[in-house]
């Protein structure tokens, strides 16, 4: 949406539609495991289960994903090998062979959309030959591994350093950290709570953050929208 591919209302009708479809997929589960993507890869082919790599987000982070009870086994494996392996709160083993079989009706929604070509560089996080502005891009999205590590490493080459996750929660913001942290220049702030009451004090902590690492605030555009907003000064003991 920010990149202008896609319009708001055509991104939450997509959302709804995808969740609407992965909702007749037989339930999964995905689980963060601490190996490499090349002795993830070898753990998956030795084990003989119904499993996929679903993401790669370090050199020592992957997720696995598939039916439930298979990840149950490959966690037993895993543990057994003293290998650290948590399943994530997940219901679906998303990115992985479990979401081909709504491949072709996404693929139908997708055909319904406008798709343009992005007004400001995007990263692709997906291994594709298929440009952000097809169909086929956001179908390889729904089945292939997210490679989170390559792309946000291919943005800090690029000399970008500060980086604002736009969701609820602070997952990406964290592994963002956990990447670049030891880089002093690198900054990774979260803009949202996954509590909805505190959502206003976490907003405006990162608008601080981003205007103290150089970046331009409309401050105008900030007063009118916490125009009326009670304001409480507290005192703080400096030590």
């Amino acid at each position: 949406c920010i990149a202008g591919v896609i319009s708001l209302e055509d991104a939450l009708r997509l959302v709804s539609e995808r969740a609407r479809l992965i909702k007749s997929v037989a339930p999964g589960a995905m689980l963060s495991v601490a190996l490499g993507e090349a002795e993830t890869r070898t753990w998956l082919t030795e084990s003989g289960l119904p499993l996929d790599l679903a993401a790669v987000n370090g050199t020592d982070q992957c997720v696995v994903a598939g039916p439930i009870e298979a990840i149950k086994e490959f966690r037993a494996r895993l543990n057994a090998r003293r290998i650290a392996a948590m399943q994530l709160p997940m219901s679906y083993a998303y990115h992985s062979r479990q979401m081909a079989s709504i491949g072709d009706a996404f693929a139908a929604c997708l055909a319904g959309i406008r798709l343009q070509t992005p007004t400001i560089p995007m990263e692709k996080c997906i291994e594709t030959e298929h440009a952000v502005d097809t169909p086929a891009y956001w179908l390889a999205h729904l089945l292939r591994p997210v490679r989170f590590a390559e792309g946000l490493g291919r943005i800090v080459d690029s000399g970008l350093h500060c980086f604002l996750e736009i969701g609820p929660g602070d997952a990406l913001t964290q592994l963002t950290r956990r990447l670049h942290g030891a880089d002093p220049a690198t900054r990774a702030i979260a803009s949202q709570s996954t509590r909805h009451e505190h959502n206003d004090a976490i907003f405006l902590t990162a608008l601080g953050e981003l205007w103290s690492a150089g970046l331009p605030v409309d401050w105008r555009a900030v007063y009118r929208r916490h125009r009326g907003t009670p304001v409480r000064i507290v005192s703080l003991p400096i030590y």
